[in-house]
């Protein structure tokens, strides 16, 4: 393919050779991903992660450090693709890229792994400078469902930027842990609105009707809204207390002034 002289057709056959879906193509593509132009290295790189094949992996990682963004780019997507735990390593490095759409593929491609030698990368992705990689960030361990996660995303509850809090109460919330209470009750008490609401959101999504009592407290006590929370719980638990809420809105009445 390289001993083509004409560059257009160095880079069609980088395309072609991946739709042909054959492994006996790969050696041509890791050639390929050598070539001076960026275009063929970009375009092997796509093309061996449409034949998924392990064999292309040691190229594919060599060329998360092209100098070319674009090809770093594919290389990252192809190794997603791959769906083997042999390309953590390298796509936990390319999180550390200086180009945002490389880190946020990174992102993608790691939460497409479904391992949990991801979280720990990952969870730094959510402190990451681009919100598009933190949002990636956020999509990719809601996926993992790991709750080896937990105290690290407990600890982001308390960042000082809001879209970090906000995405570690949203994947606390996907996770469904108990052991996510406590913090989340905590983020009740922002005065944020939306770091609050997200309290709220995550709270509903976990099952445990210990919660309603306090919900119920807060809900009356007027500074957020907490009855989809409450009703979620009520419905995903098939609880609910009669009892428990006049008591809740028995104690507010008393503690109102006369």
């Amino acid at each position: 393919m390289q001993e083509d002289p004409h560059l257009a057709v160095r880079r069609s056959a980088a395309t072609a050779l991946g739709k042909l879906g054959s492994e006996g193509t790969i050696p041509a593509l890791l050639n390929a991903l050598e070539h001076q132009d960026f275009v063929v290295r970009r375009k092997a790189a796509s093309a061996l992660g449409q034949l998924g094949s392990e064999a292309s992996i040691l190229g594919l990682l060599k060329a998360l450090k092209d100098q070319n963004p674009d090809v770093r780019r594919s290389a990252v997507y192809a190794l997603g693709k791959l769906g083997s735990e042999a390309a953590i390593p390298g796509l936990l490095k390319a999180l550390r890229e200086k180009e945002p759409d490389v880190r946020k593929r990174a992102t993608v491609a790691l939460g497409k792994l479904n391992s949990e030698a991801a979280v720990p990368g990952l969870l730094k992705a959510l402190q990451d400078p681009e919100p598009e990689v933190r949002q990636r960030a956020t999509v990719a361990l809601s996926k993992l469902a790991s709750e080896t996660a937990i105290p690290s995303l407990l600890k982001a509850l308390d960042h000082q930027n809001v879209d970090v809090r906000r995405n570690a109460a949203d994947v606390l919330g996907q996770l469904g842990s108990k052991a996510a209470v406590p913090g989340l009750l905590k983020l009740l008490e922002c005065p944020n609105p939306e770091l609050y609401l997200a309290a709220a959101e995550s709270l509903g999504k976990i099952d445990c009707p210990e919660l309603l009592s306090h919900l119920w407290r807060v809900q009356l006590a007027g500074n957020v809204d907490l009855m989809s929370a409450i009703e979620t719980i009520q419905v995903r638990c098939k609880f609910y207390n009669y009892e428990m809420a006049q008591n809740c809105l028995l104690i507010d009445q008393k503690s109102q002034p006369t």
